[in-house]
């Protein structure tokens, strides 16, 4: 069983299922934010591994000694994405908190990106300018995607470069934009075998098989994650 974050859901997904094809063990997905995943691991006192969207939870995690045996996964960046048919250019920082656009941000509370998002803009004087616009904060950073490229209800929002160009393969039309003041808003994505676990080592195997380069590796690259921690080892 594995806590997942919502913004790794669909290439844990398919990792999974390809574990599951090679091992013949089944592999359950616990989906959600990072703060509520988390909580759910907290709170069932069951499961095997914690794969959250950013470090931080882990470490969060860690300090509630709920989780052991870190690894680095991969990391990803915040962009800016718009909907397909808006009219107006988004170029640059103004453009984006410009009145009259119905914003869409994952929650600041419960998630990886919103957090990060919100910590970074802090530091740089910002926040307090985009919040002015008065967003609509969403549950998850697939909320915050769908809002953007297929239901309409956001004009633009802020979610993680990975799932920005999976939206735009499947959505033509949607604009990803690269700001200078989301640059450092970066996750390092880490996953973390449980403590609660009741098969330690089906758990490494697990790890072993995401991070094995001919293996899981093969699709968080494919994905588009950044700086990707691939190990030659082979899984047996």
């Amino acid at each position: 069983e594995i806590y997942c974050a919502a913004a790794t859901g669909k290439t844990v997904t398919n990792i999974a299922k390809r574990y599951e094809a090679e091992f013949g063990q089944p592999v359950i997905i616990h989906s959600g934010s990072s703060r509520s995943i988390l909580n759910q691991l907290a709170e069932a006192k069951k499961g095997d591994l914690f794969l959250p969207a950013d470090e931080s939870f882990v470490a969060e995690a860690e300090r509630k000694k709920l989780v052991s045996d870190v690894k680095n996964v991969a990391s990803m960046q915040a962009v800016v994405i718009v909907r397909p048919g808006f009219r107006k250019e988004i170029k640059t920082w103004n453009d984006f908190i410009a009145a009259g656009t119905n914003m869409g941000l994952a929650n600041p509370e419960g998630t990886a990106i919103g957090k990060l998002t919100k910590q970074e803009l802090q530091g740089r004087g910002l926040w307090n300018e985009l919040e002015a616009t008065k967003p609509n904060y969403l549950g998850d950073v697939n909320e915050v995607g769908n809002s953007v490229a297929k239901i309409g209800s956001s004009d633009m929002g802020i979610t993680w470069d990975v799932l920005a160009h999976a939206l735009a393969l499947a959505n033509p039309g949607l604009k990803i934009v690269k700001l200078k003041e989301l640059d450092s808003v970066e996750a390092r994505v880490q996953i973390a075998i449980a403590k609660s676990t009741t098969q330690h080592e089906h758990a490494k195997r697990f790890i072993a098989f995401l991070l094995a380069k001919d293996k899981g590796a093969v699709h968080i690259k494919q994905a588009g994650y950044a700086d990707v921690n691939e190990d030659r080892k082979s899984v047996v």
